[in-house]
């Protein structure tokens, strides 16, 4: 509440010191814009990468996926400014920059699901998952690698064409994996011949 000694002045001070102080908390709390997708995510990682590959680990990456899609922060607009007609509560647009981690990490966490159902042996689920990766982030971080490990599981199954195909469309410059896509389209053809 507003103190009412204070003059209108001092209480349109008093309203904006405050929401500076709520800002300055949300600035400073990293978890509040963009740090809990992406702290979650690294713990989902490192239990990945210590060989946990189970549901657990799954729905952890799903629950990421669905937490950075998170486009606008709730704020509680103060007492007084509602008192003038502002709804207790505004959805404020995350910046671009927050919006930017955000779609790196659901992006991640998608192909590292891709991953736990390869060791899971799930190759029609994986194949699925990096299918919806590389349709959803076009040139994202991971489009090589899921390039890779599609054509992989494509092999799992016997559909070698397909997996030559994306393999044909992996060979590419800009891909750092080149030399293991030229190796495995080698390989390819050497058994088919």
């Amino acid at each position: 509440a507003i103190p009412e000694q204070l003059s209108p002045e001092e209480k349109q001070m008093y309203v904006e010191q405050r929401l500076q102080e709520h800002f300055d908390r949300v600035m400073v709390s990293s978890d509040e814009l963009f740090g809990t997708p992406s702290k979650r995510l690294l713990k989902a990682r490192v239990l990945q990468l210590l060989g946990s590959s189970d549901t657990g680990v799954i729905q952890q990456l799903q629950q990421i996926r669905l937490a950075g899609m998170e486009q606008f922060i709730r704020v509680q607009v103060p007492l007084a400014v509602q008192a003038r007609g502002a709804p207790p509560i505004l959805a404020v647009p995350l910046p671009p920059l927050i919006r930017g981690i955000h779609d790196s990490s659901t992006g991640a966490a998608m192909y590292w699901t891709a991953l736990c159902q390869m060791d899971r042996s799930e190759f029609g689920a994986a194949i699925t998952t990096l299918m919806n990766y590389r349709r959803q982030y076009p040139g994202g971080t991971w489009t090589y690698p899921a390039m890779i490990n599609q054509a992989l599981c494509l092999l799992t199954q016997d559909r070698t064409d397909e997996a030559v195909s994306i393999l044909k469309e992996a060979d590419t410059q800009e891909n750092p994996e080149l030399r293991r896509v030229r190796l495995l389209l080698s390989s390819l053809q050497s058994e088919s011949e």
